[in-house]
């Protein structure tokens, strides 16, 4: 895969110090016209949804950092030396999301948007009755109701006027390509990792508009979204058994399918340890899955279900990390190496030491 840019950089909106983030963001936030917009719409349908997020985040905070930990084997804190990632629940739209919904300032767009898969199932149920209406027609339970209009021809005509409606409506909201356009932001919208701060950030209306538009529970969503960002945390700041860390400078510059990579990566693994206690979380793991692209995919193709894949990319992320690796194909190298030094010696240190490093 040719490399999709690096995580920090000037176009990032989560790359910069906490000055400029206060000074274009002042608490509390002074609300734009679209974000209004959005967060009447959630409100209207999930008038607790800030809450629900709020809870989630404080219920779960602490589980996924013991996970991720453990599947990392890094720590945010050794002896004495602790570091602080604070996690806050956002108000309001990231920039990138902010700049799509200018460009579609009509609120009737996201509240059908917002509704688009039960618009998608009425048509699917239209053309199930049409298809099965003589059938139906002589169903004895509705037959029995003896409802004057049900026999007469007339009943065809008006479900066949009701689907090419319904269907010209879908068709038209997804000839506006919103998922598509979700799908093509190379950055994290439901949350952020604001790395030279550090602080973790997690919006919940885009969480509920995403939640919606996949058909997931709120929850669910919430829990893979606050992993994703803490795997962010413990992969840049994250202690080994060395006490190092991965320099932030290197981190910023290190391409988006590392980055990103190793944060669905891990997400990955905590929901899959989740799922028996936890299913919501899996399914919108494997829901959002559909509508991210690039560097929120490469993870796939590192043995995930490989019994080895864990510490092959634990072995690989130390390595990286320690020589300032930042080329996704130089990556992707060490994971091969990795894979072979780890299938022929698996009880052993094989080519690499415990921590990741050549021997």
């Amino acid at each position: 895969m040719s490399d999709t840019g690096t995580f920090g950089g000037a176009n990032r909106y989560y790359d910069a110090p906490i000055e400029i983030i206060a000074a274009k963001r002042p608490w509390p936030p002074r609300e734009t016209e679209s974000e209004g917009m959005i967060r009447n719409l959630l409100a209207d349908s999930q008038p607790d949804l800030a809450d629900r997020v709020r809870r989630v985040v404080k219920q779960w905070n602490l589980a996924l950092r013991d996970l991720i930990r453990t599947e990392t084997a890094l720590r945010l804190s050794q002896g004495d030396d602790r570091q602080a990632v604070p996690v806050e629940v956002q108000d309001g739209l990231p920039r990138p999301l902010a700049n799509l919904v200018n460009e579609f300032p009509d609120p009737l767009i996201w509240k059908l948007v917002l509704h688009l898969p039960l618009l998608q199932a009425t048509v699917a149920g239209l053309r199930l009755t049409l298809d099965n209406l003589p059938a139906i027609r002589k169903w004895p339970p509705l037959r029995q109701q003896q409802l004057p209009f049900f026999n007469e021809c007339g009943d065809e005509e008006n479900l066949l006027g009701a689907k090419w409606f319904m269907e010209r409506l879908v068709k038209e909201l997804e000839k506006l390509s919103l998922i598509d356009r979700l799908k093509g932001i190379n950055e994290d919208i439901l949350g952020a990792y604001f790395f030279r701060i550090p602080k973790i950030r997690i919006y919940w209306m885009v969480i509920g508009l995403v939640a919606s538009l996949l058909e997931v529970s709120v929850e669910g969503l919430t829990i893979v979204v606050l992993a994703h960002e803490l795997a962010h945390a413990y992969t840049h700041l994250g202690k080994d058994i060395d006490g190092l860390q991965w320099k932030t400078e290197d981190f910023a510059r290190a391409s988006l399918c590392i980055v990103e990579g190793l944060a669905q990566f891990y997400t990955a693994v905590v929901c899959r340890r989740l799922e028996e206690k936890q299913p919501e979380a899996f399914r919108a793991y494997e829901k959002l899955l559909g509508m991210q692209g690039g560097p929120y995919l490469v993870h796939q193709d590192w043995g995930e279900n490989d019994q080895r894949a864990g510490e092959v990319v634990r072995v690989s992320m130390i390595y990286c990390r320690s020589n300032g690796i930042k080329n996704y194909e130089l990556f992707l190298q060490e994971i091969a190496r990795a894979q072979d030094s780890l299938g022929n010696r698996l009880g052993g240190r094989g080519e690499y030491g415990h921590h990741g490093k050549k021997l």
